[in-house]
């Protein structure tokens, strides 16, 4: 372990949820009021970039996880998003879970039973809730009104900028490489030469594995592409849809919005997902933007489309507004990575998201800060460490080929 504080440096590279997160946490214990030791690498001036994972219309904040520490840290960071500053961009709209297989209808009965404010729900009364046309497969649901959604980019901005505030400098920089050659790290990419304590964090999202090899190499994790689309509805829609809750399905990982005060509503599928050849996201200069070179295969869309439609008929042959790729560095059993790297004392790695992070946004970077000075809670540091033994969550090349034609990407 080698963080020892001021007047050590730290470069963080990434400015998406871990690494803002992470820089505030920072800017704000041990190096309050020398922010100026910490700088922020990313592809964007303003970061994230415009193709990171969070920079979305939306995300599901909720604490509904069939794991009791996840639950427990999600109840926290609910906590958070509801004082000032963060309810600004945080909506307590609740949060239908429903599951009909017995594998998800166990998820859901154990999420169920970790959240006091839930019930359950028969689907009659999962339909009661939505302003529009429901249909539901025969199963386990339920309604946690404790939770909603967060405005992503705008919950970006407000973090961006307090981390700017507490003085944490942002560089520009198109990072190639990160190598750990006898235990020296080195970065690719950076313009000036890294002081011999200075730390290094890893947070670049479903960039970390193209930057630093070891993630996929070691079995650690993978950055998949994920299906989004948006459609825009009218004023009257608005109005009519506007008390729905967000609905998360289990089953197959559906999950849908209500509608924004502009009248957009995001649905997608957090599944197996699209890899590349490579099983790793290509670094680009240029940003991708929602309606960029990133967009969705026919049988991506084919496939979010058939979900939209057939768990809201309302929708049905719509034109959409919009779509993309939302890229997550998916970790082999869905846990983070909070580690130091057994490459280099100087390298710390916080990744891994899974797609599960950015609800915990406004405590991620206490929880690293906590593993930087070796004060984690012991479950968490077995479950987030670079050495743990990673089981499979069962998604391979050959599962991503059966879902409607997921799996190999050209990007």
């Amino acid at each position: 372990m080698s963080f020892s504080g001021p007047p050590q440096r730290i470069t963080i590279i990434g400015g998406g949820a871990f690494g803002l997160s992470t820089a505030l946490a920072l800017s704000r214990g041990p190096y309050k009021g020398k922010g100026d030791l910490i700088t922020v690498l990313d592809r964007s001036a303003s970061p994230p970039a415009k193709d990171a994972a969070s920079s979305d219309l939306n995300k599901i904040v909720r604490s509904d996880y069939s794991s009791a520490l996840y639950t427990t840290l999600a109840q926290r960071s609910l906590k958070v998003w509801n004082t000032s500053g963060w309810s600004s961009y945080y909506h307590e709209s609740g949060v239908v879970v429903q599951g009909s297989s017995p594998h998800s209808g166990t998820y859901v009965s154990t999420s169920l039973a970790h959240n006091p404010h839930a019930s359950s729900l028969s689907p009659e009364g999962v339909k009661a809730l939505f302003g529009c046309s429901v249909n539901l497969e025969e199963g386990t649901a339920y309604l946690n009104p404790v939770g909603g959604w967060a405005d992503a980019s705008g919950a970006m901005q407000h973090i961006y900028e307090l981390v700017r505030g507490e003085g944490v400098r942002f560089e520009v920089a198109i990072v190639r490489e990160i190598s750990t050659l006898e235990g020296k790290v080195s970065v690719d990419g950076l313009q000036r030469r890294l002081e011999d304590d200075e730390l290094v964090i890893l947070s670049a999202g479903s960039w970390s594995s193209s930057l630093f090899p070891a993630l996929l190499e070691e079995k650690k994790a993978v950055s998949t592409a994920q299906v989004i689309g948006t459609i825009s509805l009218t004023p009257e829609e608005v109005e009519r849809y506007s008390k729905n809750p967000v609905y998360l399905s289990f089953d197959n990982g559906f999950y849908a919005f209500p509608p924004t005060k502009s009248g957009e509503v995001k649905f997608a599928i957090h599944g197996e997902g699209f890899v590349t050849k490579e099983k790793k996201r290509p670094v680009r200069e240029e940003e991708m933007g929602t309606l960029g070179k990133d967009r969705l295969t026919e049988d991506g869309r084919k496939t979010l489309k058939t979900a939209m439609e057939t768990v809201f008929p309302d929708f049905k042959g719509r034109e959409w507004s919009g779509e993309r790729l939302c890229w997550y560095m998916d970790a082999e059993d869905e846990d983070w990575i909070i580690s130091y790297s057994p490459k280099s004392p100087n390298l710390f790695i916080a990744t891994g998201d899974s797609g599960h992070a950015f609800k915990f946004l406004p405590i991620l970077g206490e929880l690293v800060l906590s593993a930087l000075k070796g004060e984690l809670e012991e479950e968490q540091k077995e479950l987030w460490a670079w050495e743990k033994v990673r089981r499979s969550a069962g998604v391979t090349e050959e599962s991503r080929e059966k879902i409607g034609g997921w799996g190999i990407i050209d990007v």
